[in-house]
């Protein structure tokens, strides 16, 4: 034990230099999870899970100029419920119950204050048409008022954030109040407050977002396509949600890109999509993501550095410890350890060999019937 203590002492450098990664590595993995677990667009899928039943929340995106509507995306919520019937996971009747889905569509117009004394103001903004459950998978920090549902029979509220309620009224609790867009009047329902971190304003492009019925936005904007499907469903085997979207929104031929929102910031997952890294610069597609899968991605990237760089701190100490073992033992292991490396290489020459003798015999086997 004295001379293990004395080597450790001799070598005290190169412990204190693995000490110190590892430390490293464990302050990283402490801030790469702070990271996913504000990723709120990203976590349906736990807040959705009951009975320790295992949940996905995954997406698809399309093309800003494709074709994408209502009666695509009921088309798609058909093969989804028909796909969970026949793996014996739902019955007809019980989408309500068993999965949950969201989608969007998007362009950029002006916004301005309804008064009695007229239009006043003028705001460009990101407005946002949603439909299905958008609000669960996307909890936005509302301050005043409250959110729509896809089952309101009127469809004229809108949420409005903080800055928006400010530059149009000077004030955040104007819940009631009515704006104007493209010459029609809607009500606020709510405000809310967004995101400022730096990957969220980079996202939003520091403009401001409104979010109204997707039914009303369809009839502003008519051309304007549906760019995201989001949904919730049961994962009984590994990849089983993302097959099952992957097949409604038309197999392996479709334009969509699709993501697996639950998986994405695990090790395998980040080591996975960044081993390419030629496709990651390569643009083969029209797909322009909406604000919170940008801000996904970046985080995706931020994540895979953190991961990437404990991986190095890590293999100093591994690399250094097996070295210091080897040495330990060669030095103070007696004949055990010689008996050890001599058994080895014995049986990887004695492997070599055998391995020599059959391919002479192949050969000689060869010739003769030859």
């Amino acid at each position: 034990m004295q001379q293990i203590l004395q080597w450790c002492y001799r070598h005290r450098r190169i412990l204190i230099i693995d000490t110190v990664c590892l430390l490293l590595s464990l302050i990283l993995l402490i801030i790469a999870g702070r990271g996913p677990k504000y990723a709120y667009s990203q976590q349906e899928a736990g807040r959705w899970s009951v009975d320790h039943t295992p949940y996905h929340q995954v997406s698809a995106f399309w093309p800003s100029l494709g074709n994408i509507g209502r009666e695509e995306i009921s088309s798609i919520r058909s093969k989804i419920q028909k796909n969970l019937v026949e793996a014996s996971l739902a019955t007809s009747g019980d989408k309500g119950n068993l999965w949950t889905d969201a989608y969007m569509a998007q362009t950029k117009d002006s916004v301005t204050r309804v008064s009695d004394l007229g239009l006043r103001g003028k705001e460009d903004v990101n407005i946002h048409g949603v439909g299905g459950s958008f609000f669960l998978f996307h909890p936005l920090k509302l301050i005043n008022g409250s959110f729509f549902t896809e089952d309101d029979v009127m469809d004229d509220r809108v949420v409005i954030d903080r800055e928006t309620a400010w530059a149009l009224f000077g004030d955040t609790n104007i819940a009631g109040q009515s704006i104007r867009i493209s010459d029609k009047t809607f009500v606020i329902a709510g405000v809310y407050d967004r995101d400022d971190n730096r990957n969220a304003l980079k996202a939003t492009g520091g403009k401001s977002s409104l979010f109204m019925d997707y039914r009303a936005f369809h009839r502003l904007y008519e051309n304007a396509a549906i760019i995201s499907y989001e949904a919730v469903l049961p994962q009984p085997i590994p990849g089983f949600a993302l097959n099952t979207l992957q097949d409604a929104v038309g197999g392996e031929d479709s334009e969509a890109a699709l993501v697996d929102n639950t998986d994405r910031f695990k090790g395998k997952s980040l080591l996975v999509r960044f081993s390419d890294t030629a496709g990651l610069f390569m643009r083969q597609s029209a797909v322009i993501f909406p604000y919170w899968e940008n801000e996904m991605r970046a985080l995706e990237w931020e994540q895979y550095c953190l991961l990437m760089i404990r991986l190095l701190m890590l293999a100093v100490p591994v690399v250094s410890g097996i070295y210091g073992i080897v040495k330990l033992l060669g030095k103070y292991g007696g004949g055990l350890w010689h008996r050890f490396w001599n058994t080895l290489f014995e049986r990887i020459r004695s492997s070599f060999q055998k391995r020599a003798v059959r391919s002479r015999s192949e050969f000689d086997e060869d010739e003769i019937e030859r």
